[in-house]
């Protein structure tokens, strides 16, 4: 067995401490350059899309082109009505069972037909054009959004919705009226937001210059028959 004596022991232990104490330095400036975690709550934003859209003058055009042609649309099948109606007329004018009457029934059950076929083409088209319309209007109010967003150094943005009026009392409300107000407050994803985290106003600025998106002439374009269609007021913003 081998006996350390005390005095080797204590030169040992200083020699121990001596090294210890030379690491504290490098230990120290190592832990100095060594990336801080910062438990950072993430600053909020809310937006309220349909205001920013409403003002938008890309969309201002874009929705005014496309009412345009559904006027030219709603002409054409105006039009074909009233030579419809005229054929019915003649129709009505002729002889039970001639043959004149035979041919002209049939003229007008094709022509019944296509008016038909037009209206389903006129229809899909518009609303290809209105979903192609919405698609440009997003993309720039994203490319707006992340603009304010960086530079107020936000780090969420939410979608907030106008503030529905009171209802009343439920119990007088009808149930279609019950309905809607439910699907209102479900699509909800911002229940209150402080005006200072209001960043709409700031969108709408920079949607007032035009953006530099590099995307195509905004107009539609139509075509003869197979153009697009609708109802004005299907989906939209």
């Amino acid at each position: 067995m081998t006996i350390v004596r005390p005095v080797a022991l204590a030169a040992f232990a200083a020699a121990f401490l001596s090294a210890q104490d030379s690491q504290k330095p490098a230990a120290v400036e190592a832990a100095a350059k060594a990336p801080q975690v910062q438990n950072q709550v993430p600053t909020v934003g809310v937006v309220n899309l349909d205001r920013a859209i409403d003002t938008y003058p890309r969309w201002v055009k874009l929705k005014a082109d496309l009412e345009g042609m559904q006027k030219t649309f709603d002409d054409r099948l105006t039009q074909m009505s009233k030579s419809l109606k005229e054929l019915k007329a003649t129709i009505d004018a002729e002889a039970a069972d001639s043959e004149g009457k035979r041919i002209k029934e049939l003229q007008y059950g094709l022509m019944l037909q296509e008016q038909k076929g037009q209206a389903d083409i006129l229809r899909d088209q518009l609303e290809l054009e209105f979903a192609r319309a919405q698609v440009v209007v997003y993309e720039d109010l994203e490319t707006a959004i992340q603009k304010v967003a960086r530079q107020k150094g936000l780090g969420l943005v939410l979608r907030q919705y106008e503030p529905m009026p009171p209802a009343g009392d439920p119990t007088k409300l009808s149930p279609r009226s019950v309905q809607k107000r439910i699907a209102e407050f479900e699509r909800r994803g911002v229940w209150y937001a402080a005006e200072s985290v209001d960043i709409t106003a700031d969108v709408i600025k920079v949607l007032m210059v035009p953006l530099d998106t590099g995307k195509a002439a905004d107009k539609p374009t139509e075509k003869p028959a197979d153009k697009a269609t609708p109802n004005a007021k299907s989906g939209g913003q």
